[in-house]
């Protein structure tokens, strides 16, 4: 989308896999959808005070985190599933994934750090590194 105003701007970038297909999230209005939703959620759980930041990975912890569920408008865009239809890509194994191995729902950097089931799934999945 085109620049709006001079503010400070954030740019976000988001990666395809090589047989991918894009769903032009950027261009769509869909991030800036999702960015907005999300400053929302973050200015009404912390009564406006600063409580975390959510870059580079940091991810923004709040007492009652919530669940992604396949029927929400950005999951079913990613195609998300609580249960992978690809054998050995999971949730647990993607590099967006955050929060401690072996629990069962996660926090993921693709749905804003709302949680994820370990074993789910969604088309942007990509392997994490090492």
């Amino acid at each position: 989308q085109p620049d709006v105003n001079d503010d400070h701007q954030i740019h976000f970038i988001y990666l395809l896999s090589l047989d991918g297909k894009d769903s032009e999230l950027d261009i769509s209005g869909w991030i800036e959808k999702r960015v907005n939703s999300v400053n929302r959620k973050f200015l009404k759980m912390s009564g406006g005070a600063l409580i975390g930041l959510t870059f580079s990975g940091v991810a923004l912890r709040a007492n009652a985190q919530e669940k992604v569920s396949p029927s929400d408008a950005d999951a079913k865009a990613l195609e998300y599933a609580e249960k992978s239809p690809v054998e050995g890509s999971t949730c647990s194994n993607c590099m967006y994934i955050d929060g401690a191995e072996g629990d069962a729902y996660r926090p993921c950097k693709a749905f804003a750090g709302r949680l994820v089931n370990s074993n789910g799934y969604c088309k942007i999945w990509v392997k994490l590194p090492g």
